[in-house]
């Protein structure tokens, strides 16, 4: 998962990324791995967190089960100090859900300088990584045949390189599209959340 979060990261550009593992017994959300530039004061705050469901934005994607976007974190509600972000001028971000036997056990959050949304295809690439993540995790926890975790980690490094060389957003989503298609057969449910209303914005949309 910490390789995952790298290379996510390092595909889209993120200036900052966060692994956070739900702790069974508390039930809460705590920071277990980081990568990428942020203010010291930032980290050792984020590292004190304990983010309970519908708390910041790790809290309302484990809340909702669900990819979490948003434009500005300032906004996050419950659970977060305000003045702690603004001072680290990580102001929007996205968060992923990572799944295993069909709960979530924990959230990869990615953070950007400033204030701004994904387009809504990029969106739909990273909704399709976080998709190959929770299926590594879920091949892991069963102790399945390392081959097919490596069919894995081969599926998400194509979904991570197909951002960083693609030509075009449309090429990018493309190859991540038929990268699920082709590691997960039938799965219409989970294919229809990566089809974008637009693919014509670009990468960034305040």
């Amino acid at each position: 998962m910490t390789e995952a979060l790298v290379a996510i990261r390092r595909a889209f550009g993120w200036t900052y990324a966060m692994v956070w593992k739900l702790d069974v017994e508390s039930q809460r959300l705590r920071l277990v791995h980081d990568d990428g530039t942020a203010p010291r004061e930032f980290r050792e705050y984020a590292q004190g967190l304990a983010l309970g469901p519908g708390e910041g934005l790790a809290g309302t994607c484990w809340q909702r089960d669900d990819m979490a976007v948003l434009h500005d974190l300032r906004t996050a509600g419950p659970g977060v100090d305000v003045s702690r972000i603004e001072s680290s001028g990580l102001l929007s971000g996205v968060a992923l859900p990572v799944r295993s036997r069909g709960k979530v056990v924990a959230v990869l959050q990615f953070l950007n300088s400033g204030v701004g949304t994904p387009s809504e295809s990029r969106q739909s690439i990273m909704r399709a990584a976080g998709m190959l993540v929770s299926g590594q995790f879920d091949r892991a926890a069963e102790r399945e045949i390392a081959v097919e975790h490596d069919r894995d980690v081969t599926a998400l490094t194509t979904v991570v390189h197909a951002v960083a060389k693609a030509s075009s957003i449309e090429e990018a989503l493309g190859t991540a599209l038929e990268t699920i298609r082709m590691k997960r057969p039938g799965s219409d449910g989970d294919s229809r959340y990566l089809i974008p209303t637009s693919s014509s914005r670009s990468a960034w949309t305040a």
